[in-house]
């Protein structure tokens, strides 16, 4: 069987093999472009670990601005984000905690538009980031407790990046989700002097604890048919925020349930909300993101 292509007689076969290479490339493109395979996910990120003076090791997974379309100088510093993940992501292989955002923040578009450092903290088996032992109900999340040894870890992490690494110590964000989403807040309201935004995805917190923020940004994500996290505690949070006059928002996804995270990344504006806060400009929205220094 033969295609006549113009005036050129071509075998089917031919024309086939052609369009298909037509299209594996562009997939390819598409790929390189807008994110990465797991494995080359696991690739971009540098393994770490770090001991906590209460002799935790914390496992962590970090990757560094990438500076190619910037002037790099001695004086040059960037923002630092820890994302805190899930219950899912626990373990000791310093590899899980990437299943969720790790492509966010290591796509050419991503860092070519906010080179920033990205930490992965991973919780050990049998740890809860804020919480000494698995919550049985809302209430196990209400109730009043010391600040967690692994979390007293992670947050010595994030100093100790701090100090060493070239980061603007205006610009700490922290993300999580689920399980990391109760992270952030706990980590929000314990150091408010640390982190410029907080983003919580179907999170939890005592609201009453967030009266000691005064120049965080809270960004609050949550799916409306969330059966393990009810999106009242989202609800209970923000109320509590914007009556401390906080920059917070809250945003809801219809008819979503409890992972509402891919929703939530999905967002236009969610990486250019983020490197938007500064401790120095809380509540002002910065239009150069990259441009800002401290």
């Amino acid at each position: 069987m033969m295609l006549i292509v113009g005036k050129e007689e071509l075998p089917i076969y031919k024309y086939s093999m052609n369009r298909f290479y037509t299209i594996l490339f562009l997939m390819m493109s598409f790929v390189c472009a807008f994110g990465h395979d797991k494995e080359s996910v696991q690739e971009l990120y540098e393994y770490g670990s770090y001991s906590s003076s209460d002799g935790l090791t914390i496992n962590y997974r970090i990757i560094s601005p990438d500076s190619t379309n910037i002037v790099e100088s001695e004086e040059s510093s960037y923002p630092l984000i820890v994302f805190m993940h899930g219950i899912g992501e626990r373990g000791n292989d310093n590899k899980k905690q990437l299943e969720h955002g790790g492509d966010l923040f290591s796509n050419s578009s991503s860092r070519q538009s906010y080179p920033a450092y990205v930490i992965f903290p991973q919780c050990p088996d049998d740890y809860f980031w804020s919480l000494n032992k698995s919550p049985k109900s809302q209430k196990d999340i209400m109730k009043n407790q010391d600040e967690t040894p692994i979390m007293k870890g992670v947050i010595e992490l994030v100093e100790n990046c701090a100090n060493t690494l070239h980061i603007d110590k205006n610009r700490i964000y922290i993300v999580g989700l689920s399980m990391g989403g109760l992270a952030v807040y706990d980590a929000a309201w314990r150091h408010p002097d640390i982190f410029a935004a907080a983003v919580a995805i179907c999170g939890a917190v005592n609201p009453d604890k967030l009266s000691s923020i005064t120049d965080t940004s809270f960004r609050i994500y949550h799916g409306t048919n969330d059966d393990v996290i009810p999106i009242e505690a989202s609800e209970a949070a923000y109320n509590v925020l914007k009556k401390h006059d906080i920059d917070a928002q809250l945003i809801e996804l219809p008819d979503v349930g409890h992972e509402c995270w891919d929703k939530a990344f999905a967002s236009p504006d969610f990486l250019s909300w983020i490197f938007s806060k500064s401790k120095l400009h809380h509540g002002i929205e910065i239009q150069n993101a990259i441009a800002l220094q401290p």
